[in-house]
């Protein structure tokens, strides 16, 4: 009918039309290449529509190990979408046939080393959004978590995380762990976690760590008596504080520390007399590390024997000389 050729149907809608509604297959063909072959000579490609409700718009099966789907730009392109990708049951499982979320990826063949990812991501938009304080010419992309709360239809999302790639564009050295929790469109739900900057600073309630770590706020430590056993009081702290020398330094190593100037204690000398404050990394050097809060501890002993030191000499004083100034408090 005017060029064209219905099966099963008397006004074929198509060049070839096909209809078959016994339920067996429609087109059955079997080949050594390419069963079937399509190729359009504009910008559209092949389109597969299921037209009633609750119907598969595509159905691919492969026997032993073929690949039951494979889509690609061209039959030469490295990046084809084959076997070792499984949906079941709305779960997709790249790398495995039994997959435990909406998206579950198991890599067991790239090898560890640089360069191989189990998941890879990139960004190539130029007008990315920036995270709030942030300099805009240093936008952010990556993985953002949602939660609808009140409805199941996912349209009053309010809570929202994520993890980004942060740095200017083209150069993404660092990480964002940016959080939001808005009741209604009055609040201000932008909330930076945690930050790694490309220079490798950590800021914690800052987006712009200034030093390795920088936390805005207040650190604490559990202290608590409840949770303690073999309290014991610290003995000699102040010949031993007297042991570990007070000194002003610069790091040798300024690309990996810095260029400032830092007072400290030396760890050597603080494992002499402290040894449950100083840790040794099991790197080439065994460098060690100190505790500085676990200092303050005997430092608070150290002050109540020079406190006890100036009583004595005190009371000396004042049998021999009551007029003393000293004396008169």
């Amino acid at each position: 009918m005017n060029g064209s050729v219905g099966i099963g149907t008397e006004s074929p809608e198509a060049k070839l039309d096909v209809k078959n509604g016994s339920g067996s297959n429609a087109i059955y063909a079997e080949s050594s290449g390419w069963t079937v072959q399509a190729n359009s000579s504009t910008a559209n490609g092949v389109s597969i529509a299921a037209l009633s409700s609750g119907g598969d718009a595509v159905h691919a099966e492969a026997a032993g190990v073929g690949t039951a789907l494979l889509c690609s730009t061209s039959k030469q392109a490295a990046g084809w979408f084959q076997g070792d990708v499984h949906v079941m049951n709305g779960s997709v499982g790249i790398g495995t046939e039994s997959p435990e979320a909406s998206l579950h990826i198991a890599n067991s063949a790239i090898e560890n080393i640089a360069g191989k990812h189990t998941l890879y991501l990139t960004e190539t938009n130029n007008s990315e959004s920036p995270v709030s304080g942030f300099d805009p010419a240093e936008p952010y992309y990556g993985i953002g978590f949602r939660r609808s709360w009140n409805n199941t239809d996912f349209s009053n999302i309010k809570n929202i995380a994520g993890i980004y790639a942060y740095g200017a564009q083209g150069y993404r050295g660092g990480l964002v762990f940016k959080t939001e929790n808005a009741v209604d469109s009055e609040e201000n739900p932008d909330v930076v976690a945690m930050v790694i900057r490309p220079d490798g600073n950590v800021g914690i309630g800052t987006t712009s760590p200034s030093t390795r770590l920088h936390v805005a706020g207040t650190i604490t430590e559990d202290s608590d008596i409840r949770l303690k056993e073999n309290i014991q009081t610290i003995d000699s702290a102040l010949s031993k504080i007297c042991r570990i020398q007070g000194v002003s330094f610069d790091w040798q190593d300024q690309d990996r520390y810095d260029d400032q100037s830092h007072l400290g204690v030396i760890a050597q000398q603080v494992e002499e007399v402290f040894p449950e404050l100083v840790f040794t990394s099991d790197d080439e050097m065994q460098t060690k590390s100190v505790d500085y809060i676990g200092l303050i501890a005997p430092l608070v002993e150290a002050v109540k024997e020079l406190k006890a030191q100036n009583e004595a000499l005190k009371n000396l004083v004042c049998q021999d000389h009551p007029e003393a100034e000293i004396c008169q408090e």
